[in-house]
């Protein structure tokens, strides 16, 4: 079995979580909860006895249900060999062999993730733009408006086409809209390409107990409790008008033609016209109740954050994809 891990990646609300329930539900594969403090590791500068003694107080491994010490850390060289270590604990307590990761935003680090794991895999889901800012904007969680969703779907996106077009071998590409109507077709390519024998499990993810989400994540991740369904992927028809449309199509169109979307305005806005001002101040408010969002149900979630950006000098935007 091909043993590399591998990587879900995509802007968010693609339906990256749908299939890292999906093969989640593989008898030999786990997928832990989001980890975004993995990208601060491999880009950190600090020695790695540093590393070693701060990666047990992260806030993840407690959501994965994890507990680990600085001796299970012993003998890791490099902080890619940290990371490894503790998704295969993670593997040892649920009794699996293989580890994947389902970081949507790692789209933006794809080359990173690969120079530290060599032969890692990666799939890259897409969805329909007008659908993922639909949700990022309705989404307690994300708190995103119009115009920052449709730039974040873009910019992921290209991303994403970006390394593929480097590494074809390396990635698949698949699309939500035909997950949903397709799921075991769509699931066979991703096991063969994972080197998997696909299990009908996989069909029946939410058959299983509930993955400890919490509250934070409670509300954008219902519909994992139901069977796979396809009733989503037009829904954002009737939570938009067209003047919503056509700012995410003016801004998403190139990238929406090259990946079959059909656009529903002819020209979107005029060339120049983004109100980014307005944007920006209700983006601000966005973020102010995304915090509020953390301090109620992610709990020492921010703090550990910082800690952690100070301790590994990481604080500031990060190389993207370098």
């Amino acid at each position: 079995m091909f043993s590399a891990p591998f990587f879900i990646v995509g802007c968010g609300r693609s339906g990256t979580t749908l299939l890292r329930s999906m093969l989640d539900s593989h008898s030999l594969v786990g997928v832990p909860l989001e980890s975004l403090f993995i990208i601060d590791y491999l880009n950190a500068r600090r020695p790695l006895p540093a590393l070693q003694r701060l990666l047990p107080k992260e806030y993840e491994l407690k959501e994965w249900g994890l507990s680990c010490t600085t001796a299970d850390l012993n003998n890791c060289r490099s902080a890619a060999q940290l990371v490894d270590r503790v998704h295969r604990l993670y593997l040892n307590r649920q009794q699996k062999q293989r580890w994947g990761q389902k970081t949507p935003r790692f789209v933006r680090y794809m080359r990173l993730l690969r120079t530290h794991f060599p032969g890692a895999r990666f799939v890259h889901v897409v969805r329909d733009p007008r659908a993922v800012a639909s949700s990022l904007v309705r989404s307690e969680v994300h708190r995103s408006t119009w115009y920052h969703a449709a730039c974040r779907w873009k910019n992921d996106v290209a991303a994403g086409l970006d390394f593929e077009r480097d590494h074809p071998d390396e990635v698949l590409r698949i699309t939500y809209e035909r997950l949903v109507n397709e799921p075991e077709v769509v699931l066979r390519s991703v096991c063969a390409f994972l080197d998997l024998d696909f299990q009908p499990a996989m069909l029946e993810y939410h058959q299983r107990a509930p993955d400890a989400y919490g509250s934070y994540y409670q509300g954008i991740h219902a519909g994992l409790a139901q069977p796979v369904s396809a009733r989503s992927v037009h829904a954002w028809q009737s939570r938009t008008d067209s003047s919503q449309i056509a700012l995410v199509e003016s801004i998403c169109g190139d990238l929406m033609d090259e990946l079959g979307y059909a656009r529903q305005t002819g020209g979107g806005l005029r060339p120049g016209w983004l109100p980014r001002s307005g944007f920006a101040a209700r983006r601000l408010v966005g973020l102010a109740a995304q915090v509020r969002h953390y301090a109620t149900h992610r709990t020492g979630y921010i703090p550990c954050v910082i800690r952690r950006k100070l301790a590994l000098r990481t604080l500031g935007p990060l190389p993207v994809n370098r």
